[in-house]
């Protein structure tokens, strides 16, 4: 995905892992659009299945029974 480095986004979106982070304006965007595109799915997959686990229900159960 691509998102604009405006409040919380950035923290959920790890730039050029599982997305491309850009300024808020129209040509950064579209920028943003086009290099996601070249860069391709596949170069987003890997880090896509690391960030997954993170938000996964055995490490947010891990997380609660072991506070």
């Amino acid at each position: 995905m691509v998102v604009t480095n405006v409040g919380g986004l950035p923290s959920l979106v790890p730039d050029k892992k599982v997305g491309l982070v850009v300024e808020p304006n129209p040509a950064a965007i579209a920028e943003g659009i086009l290099n996601f595109y070249q860069l391709g799915e596949n170069y987003f997959i890997p880090h896509l299945r690391n960030e997954k686990q993170k938000y996964s229900w055995a490490t947010m159960a891990g997380t609660i029974f072991l506070s």
